[in-house]
């Protein structure tokens, strides 16, 4: 429940930001800006502020920001609707129309030159891609990334496996531990005193700073013989006498101690997780071209047809059941900056996932708004050049019967993708 709680809160930032890099230039553009919500449905609370009303809404389910005059003005007249009354565009075009007051045609958003509507819709999707990079370089400058080339303990076995027999000539060593199951001799590093956290500091003589030289002082050490290990345990300096055993692994005979390294967060540099988002973006890109192969494959495991790609995309519910496991971890063995930096991670691939969804050239994404403005500064160019005058802002109006497909597609996908988390879940 913590996870999906915190998944909540996360997206509902994620969307909040989103919408404030669609408000801001907005604002500095001029454009008159109505409304800032976070939610859908019954507003829960609201405060106007410099003519625009900021508030939240009851469905944690997205958020918008209405910006007036979407719609220009009709060049010629709307067809009507079938019944001979007013049509979906029409009515659009007038509501869109309806808060533009006489001598506040400047602030509408139809008004704005072409960069500057770019600008305004491209807001919001960059908004998604700078946290996606913000929360990088907290997981990868402030956390840190594991490691495992450390020389502190992060595992110390009781009992070594039966499958590992012990080598030719080696001493009958150990006997077995009260703990360990038959067939299994009990561990040297354990007999001798040995526990995870400990960090050593040399091995038979040996100084070692990192798991490397770690594994080379005992590859180095006789087996059946006694080796002085020095480490430090809660800021004292311990020496313990550990005897190697002779093993056979996969056929060849090694010393063997029964130790394994801890995982350490070494932090990275702002350029190693700049990097790293770079690639990250990259890849939902190619998995968004991909999106109606995994769409097809949720529909057949939905109807079980097919076993659901571990790798494709999921709903609402696989994404809080991930959000979970990352928060449940504990019981796993796994330490809190672990768990900090999966969930951070998590909900910086959300935030990709949002700036290369919304930039997909279909409205009402924004990407559709800015090819729609893209259009518009083609044909400007093209009118100046054939000698011609200007033909107005692009009519986006016109392609409302589209986008209304759109939306309902885009419902139907949500509802399929839960359904699928439900019926035959990722993982």
């Amino acid at each position: 429940m913590l996870g999906i709680v915190l998944l909540i809160v996360g997206l509902l930032v994620s969307v909040a930001l989103h919408e404030f890099g669609h408000l801001i230039p907005a604002k500095l553009f001029g454009v008159k800006v109505p409304q800032y919500f976070v939610g859908f449905g019954h507003t829960l609370f609201s405060r106007q502020i410099g003519g625009t009303e900021y508030g939240v809404k009851a469905i944690p389910l997205g958020g918008f920001v209405r910006l007036v005059g979407m719609y220009p003005p009709a060049r010629t007249p709307d067809k009507p609707a079938r019944d001979g009354g007013e049509s979906a565009v029409a009515e659009a075009r007038r509501e869109s129309l309806a808060e533009i007051a006489p001598g506040e045609e400047h602030r509408a958003f139809y008004n704005l030159s072409v960069p500057r509507k770019i600008a305004v819709m491209l807001g919001g999707p960059l908004m998604n891609l700078a946290l996606a990079a913000v929360l990088m370089i907290v997981v990868f400058v402030g956390i840190g990334m594991p490691t495992h080339n450390s020389a502190q303990l992060g595992n110390v076995m009781a009992c070594l496996p039966a499958s590992y027999a012990p080598g030719e000539g080696a001493p009958s060593g150990q006997s077995p531990a009260p703990q360990c199951q038959p067939g299994e001799l009990a561990g040297p590093a354990a007999l001798a005193g040995l526990q995870a956290g400990d960090k050593v500091i040399s091995w038979n003589g040996q100084s070692v700073t990192d798991w490397a030289s770690v594994q080379a002082a005992i590859a180095a050490s006789p087996a059946g013989q006694s080796a002085n290990v020095q480490v430090e345990r809660g800021g004292q300096l311990l020496t313990l006498a550990v005897t190697p055993a002779l093993v056979s692994i996969d056929g060849k005979q090694r010393a063997f101690v029964g130790v394994s390294p801890a995982v350490v967060y070494e932090p990275q540099s702002v350029g190693d997780a700049l990097r790293a988002t770079g690639e990250a973006t990259v890849a939902t890109a190619g998995l968004i071209v991909r999106l109606p192969a995994f769409i097809a494959n949720a529909a057949g495991a939905t109807l079980g047809l097919t076993e659901r790609d571990p790798g494709g995309v999921m709903g609402l519910v696989g994404i809080g059941r991930a959000a979970g496991e990352v928060a449940s971890a504990e019981g796993a063995g796994v330490d809190a900056s672990a768990r900090v930096a999966g969930f951070l991670t998590l909900l910086a691939s959300l935030n990709l996932s949002l700036f290369v969804f919304n930039l997909l050239p279909i409205l009402p994404l924004d990407g559709g708004h800015i090819l729609g403005a893209l259009w518009e500064g083609a044909r400007k160019t093209f009118r100046r050049v054939t000698g011609r005058g200007y033909a107005g802002p692009t009519d986006t109006a016109r392609l409302l019967p589209l986008t209304t497909v759109v939306v309902y597609a885009l419902v139907g996908l949500m509802i399929l993708l839960v359904v699928a988390d439900v019926v035959a879940p990722a993982f």
